[in-house]
Formats: C-alpha cells, sequence, structure tokens
C-alpha cells in the first residue's frame, strides 16, 4: 500500500516531520520499530496515554486498534493485501504518521482495553510489525488539554483560523472516512495553494518547507492530541488520502484543503 502523502512528498521532494504530543501529565509509552520488528515500553493500563514512536530508518506507520474477537494471527498475515479501508474492516486506526531517526512521532490519545497492531507502510507493501495487549487497568489519565480543535468531516476541515501550536491541537475525526491532517507552508498566496491542492495538481504547489503530517490515517471517532513542531506563519491544512469512497480522488478535492495560521 503506497502511503497516503506520496502526492504531497513528490510535489516537495522532501521527507516528512513529527508531531509532538500536548499532553505532558498523561501516561508515557514507547514504541520503538526497527528492523521489521516493533516494542513498546511503559504501557500501564487504558486511558490517555502519550504514545511516541522511535524508528531506526524513516517510516510511515499506524497503530490499529483491533475489534473485539479480532485475530491477531489472521490480521497478521492478511495485512499485507489489505488497503486502508480493508484495515479498518479489522479495527480502528487510532494513530498514524511518520517517524524517522532523531525526529519521533508522539500523539496522545485514548487506549481502550483490547488488542492493537503495529504496521508500516513501504513503497509497495504494508507489513505487520508487533502488537500489545491494554490491560483493564485505568491509568487516572484525565482527557488532555489542547489550545484549539481540529475536526476532519466528509468532506471539509473545520477549524479555527487561527491556531496556537505550542497550546496543542486535538484533532478529531468526526467523519464516517479515514482522513488526515497535513501542515505545508508554501511559497507565495496560500490561496493560490489551496485552489491547487482543491484541482489535485498538488505539482504545482511551491513548497517552502517540509509538509508535516500532523495526524495521519485515522478512523471516524478517533482523537489524537499533537503539538506540531512549526514555525509561525500561513500553511495549506490539506488532506490528500484518497480512496474508493472518493473516486481515488485526492480528499482535497472534494474540499478538504484550506489555509490556515500558525502562530
Amino acid at each position: 500500500m503506497r502511503s497516503p502523502l506520496k502526492l504531497l512528498a513528490a510535489a516537495a521532494a522532501l521527507a516528512l516531520l513529527p508531531a509532538a504530543s500536548a499532553a505532558a501529565q498523561a501516561p508515557a509509552a514507547t514504541i520503538t520499530i526497527d528492523d521489521g520488528r516493533a516494542g513498546i515500553e511503559g504501557l500501564e493500563g487504558h486511558g490517555w496515554t502519550t504514545v511516541t514512536v522511535q524508528a531506526g530508518r524513516p517510516t510511515d506507520f499506524a497503530v490499529v486498534a483491533l475489534r473485539a474477537g479480532a485475530d491477531t494471527t489472521g490480521f497478521a498475515n492478511a495485512v499485507g493485501k489489505l488497503a486502508p479501508a480493508g484495515i479498518g474492516r479489522w479495527g480502528a486506526w487510532l494513530m498514524a504518521g511518520s517517524a524517522r531517526p532523531g525526529a519521533p512521532y508522539t500523539s496522545t490519545v485514548n487506549l481502550t482495553p483490547g488488542q492493537y497492531a503495529i504496521v508500516t507502510f513501504g513503497e509497495k507493501t504494508t507489513d505487520w510489525v508487533g502488537g500489545f495487549g491494554v490491560r483493564d487497568v485505568p491509568t487516572g489519565a484525565p482527557a488532555p488539554e489542547a489550545g484549539a480543535q481540529i475536526e476532519l468531516r466528509d468532506f471539509r476541515f473545520v477549524a479555527p483560523k487561527t491556531v496556537d501550536a505550542a497550546a496543542g491541537i486535538a484533532v478529531v475525526n468526526r467523519g464516517r472516512q479515514l482522513h488526515e491532517a497535513v501542515l505545508a507552508k508554501v511559497k507565495g498566496p496560500v490561496g493560490r495553494a489551496v485552489r491547487l491542492a482543491r484541482q489535485g495538481r498538488f505539482q504545482k504547489i511551491r513548497f517552502a518547507g517540509m509538509p508535516q503530517q500532523a495526524v495521519g490515517l485515522v478512523s471516524p471517532q478517533t482523537t489524537n492530541v499533537v503539538t506540531p513542531r512549526l514555525a509561525p506563519g500561513r500553511y495549506l491544512l490539506v488532506c490528500a488520502y484518497g480512496d474508493r469512497g472518493s473516486r481515488n480522488r485526492p480528499h482535497s478535492v472534494l474540499g478538504m484543503a484550506q489555509a490556515i495560521t500558525i502562530r
């Protein structure tokens, strides 16, 4: 399976930067992905948890909360043949992003009791690299606070015009589709970049820096609280993912592209 951000990555010819968590009070867990395997440390139980994913090489990944009764071995064997929607039939895309050496990806998410799978994405492959269980032991962590909220809907963003990224951003998928939230600084007027994104012409956008996957593909009714490492300025907020539900067109073509100011 190709990464949902290949269109933007090819247009910018740049890698993605990680996002950092906004909720310092939440319990912390670390997932380490290296040599095709993943290990997890620090997980105590269910509740809001700050999960950091670190990798030995640039890695696109997802954490999938498997449905109750799902066969983890069956999922591990099947995942290499599944498109994103197919993975969604096994469970919810809880958290996704990109990590690279020295630049981990961090998000605060609500872990519920059950089984979780960790998958990685190559140019043409999807691989199960590990999993973990969350015990029915509450951590007592409160819901994290955020300075702003970005809602992912079908097919539009609901977001304030200006966001203080240092205060944290809650990215909530309130749609019925898989969506992502990417922030990219561009050269020239942001309005032009928005128009091009809505035309699906990402190769025409002049990026001024590396697009940042604030939140990768996530399922409906999921929340990620992140603090993107972004310089102040005007940004393009976009969902470049496309599937059969959008007739393989990027969701930006259906309306998921707009300008946003980071301060």
